[in-house]
Parts: C-alpha cells; structure tokens; sequence
C-alpha cells in the first residue's frame, strides 16, 4: 500500500471556461451573487471538473490508461472556487482511492479501480 498527497485549485475562469465548454450555464458556476442568492457562499465548481482534474493528477501519478480503469466519485459538499482542495490517496494492487477535504472538511472521495480487478 502507498500515501500520497497533493493539493488541487480551481480557479473562477477553469469554472467559467468549463461552463462554455460543458454547456453548463448553471448561475450557481459563473455567477457570485447567483450562487450566494442559491445557498452557497461562493461560485461552485462543476463537480466533472473537479473529478477530471483529480483524475488527471492520479493518471500522471500512476501512469493509468483511462479505457483500463472503472472510476466512482461522490460528492459530499460544494466546492468552490479558489478553495485550496487538499487530495489524500491510497494506493493498492487493485485500486486506488482517494479523499478530497476544504479545511479538514471531507467534500469529495472516490475510487479508481484497476483493468485486471474491474
């Protein structure tokens, strides 16, 4: 079994520049006080993004094929921009999890698992 850690930032324009992309005009992504009117305290990053940027760093850091894993991703709360998003991971033979935390609050976990383990 391995640790690892590292942290993640969103920035507004990877929110608004993913809105264009996405085609996700959410107010709750692009728009501050649309967000605070909505409950949230901030801008709120699409939760694909998040999960993609996540994965993008696991890719790197295990060398993964994407068509040789089965991801799951579930969020526990928003996340928003410009949060410094801490990423704490454990990898095994089969799988590789991970936990993400605001502030020690845990707002996203997930597993990846492995081709020959799927």
């Amino acid at each position: 079994m391995e640790r690892y850690q590292f942290t993640l930032k969103i920035s507004c324009e990877e929110i608004h520049a993913y809105s264009i992309l996405s085609g996700d005009k959410n107010p709750i992504h692009v728009d501050q006080l649309a967000a605070k009117q909505a409950g949230f305290k901030s801008i709120v990053a699409h939760g694909l993004l998040v999960q993609s940027k996540i994965i993008s760093r696991l890719e790197s850091l295990f060398q993964l094929e994407q068509e040789s894993i089965q991801i799951a991703c579930t969020f526990l709360s928003p996340v928003y921009a410009e949060e410094i998003l801490e990423i704490e991971v454990i990898s095994t033979v089969q799988e590789i999890k991970f936990k993400g935390t605001i502030q020690l609050n845990e707002v996203v976990r997930g597993v990846i698992k492995k081709s020959e383990h799927i």
